[in-house]
C-alpha cells in the first residue's frame, strides 16, 4: 500500500527474488522461501476479524511466504512504484513469482520492459521507449537485438534500478502511516477485510489462508494476487546466447537532461 502495508505482506516477494541477483556480498540474499515442515493452522473468518489491523497484516506476510509462489496482475499509482511528481499516471505490474525467481513485464509511463530472476541471476528486455531515449543512434539495439540483457552488478544503477522489481516492490513497501482496520468485501467469491493506509486499501481474504488478494490505489486499476502456490513453468534462464551482459552495451550515467542512461558507446557484432 503506498509505500505501507505491503512491506510485510511482499517480503518474500521480489526484494528476495531480484535483490539477491549478483554477488553482492555485503547485502546478501534471503533464503528461499520455503514451506514449513508443519504448515500454521488456517484462522477462522471470526478468529481473523477479531484481530488488530497490523496482527492481520502479519498474517497475510506469513501466508503469502508459505505458498512460495502467487502471481501478481494489475495497475498502481506510479508514484509507488518508482519517484515521480503526481501525477504521474498508472504503472501495470504482471508477476509471476516462485521463491527467489521471477518473471514478468512492468509498464511504465513512457516506459516499459520485462524482467526475469532465475538461478540468483537478473534479466531484463527494455521497451522500444526506453531504447528511443537512451540510444537514439540504435548502436545499442543492434548489438542486444532480442537478447535479454544480464544485469546482476551494478555497474548501471540507472538502467539495471529503472525495471528492478526490487526497486518497485520496495517503493510499494514502504511504510508511510499507520494502518487500520476497514469494512469487508468479496474479492473473486472469497470474503475480505480491508486494511488501510491513507488512500490506499489492501484486502486480506477472511476464508482459507489469510492471502493478500486486492490492492487499490487512487487513479490505478488495482493489483490482484491470484495463483498461490502456482507451479510457473516460463521462469527459466535464457537459452545460450540470449543474453549479453550489461557492461557490453557500455551504457553510461544517465542522461542531464532526461534521467536516461547515455549510451557512451556500444560493443561490436
Amino acid at each position: 500500500m503506498n509505500k505501507s502495508v505491503l512491506r510485510v505482506v511482499l517480503a518474500a516477494l521480489a526484494v528476495a527474488a531480484l535483490g539477491g541477483c549478483g554477488t553482492d556480498r555485503s547485502n546478501p540474499a534471503p533464503p528461499p522461501v520455503r514451506s514449513p515442515a508443519t504448515p500454521a493452522p488456517t484462522p477462522s473468518r471470526g478468529e481473523l476479524a477479531g484481530l488488530g489491523a497490523d496482527a492481520i497484516l502479519a498474517r497475510a506476510g506469513e501466508a503469502l511466504r508459505r505458498a512460495g509462489s502467487f502471481h501478481l496482475k494489475g495497475g498502481v499509482a506510479a508514484g509507488l512504484v518508482v519517484p515521480a511528481p503526481p501525477p504521474a499516471g498508472e504503472a501495470v505490474l504482471d508477476l509471476r513469482i516462485a521463491g527467489n525467481d521471477m518473471v514478468g513485464t512492468v509498464l511504465l509511463p513512457g516506459s516499459s520492459g520485462q524482467l526475469l530472476a532465475v538461478g540468483g541471476h537478473c534479466y531484463l528486455r527494455p521497451g522500444a521507449e526506453f531504447w528511443h531515449r537512451a540510444d537514439p543512434s540504435g548502436r545499442a539495439r543492434r548489438v542486444l537485438g532480442d537478447r535479454w540483457i544480464k544485469a546482476d552488478t551494478g555497474a548501471n544503477a540507472a538502467l539495471a534500478g529503472f525495471f528492478h522489481p526490487a526497486v518497485t516492490v520496495r517503493e510499494l513497501l514502504k511504510p508511510e502511516g499507520p494502518v487500520r482496520k476497514g469494512g469487508t468485501r468479496v474479492i473473486g467469491g472469497v470474503p475480505a477485510i480491508a486494511l488501510l493506509d491513507g488512500d490506499n486499501v489492501l484486502y486480506v481474504a477472511a476464508r482459507g489462508e489469510p492471502y493478500p488478494l486486492l490492492l487499490e490505489s487512487p487513479g490505478a486499476a488495482g493489483l490482484v494476487f491470484d495463483s498461490f502456490g502456482a507451479t510457473f513453468r516460463g521462469i527459466r534462464p535464457p537459452a545460450p546466447g540470449q543474453a549479453i551482459d550489461l557492461a557490453a552495451l557500455k551504457l553510461g550515467k544517465a542522461h542531464p537532461r532526461n534521467g536516461s542512461p547515455a549510451l557512451v558507446g556500444a560493443a561490436d557484432d
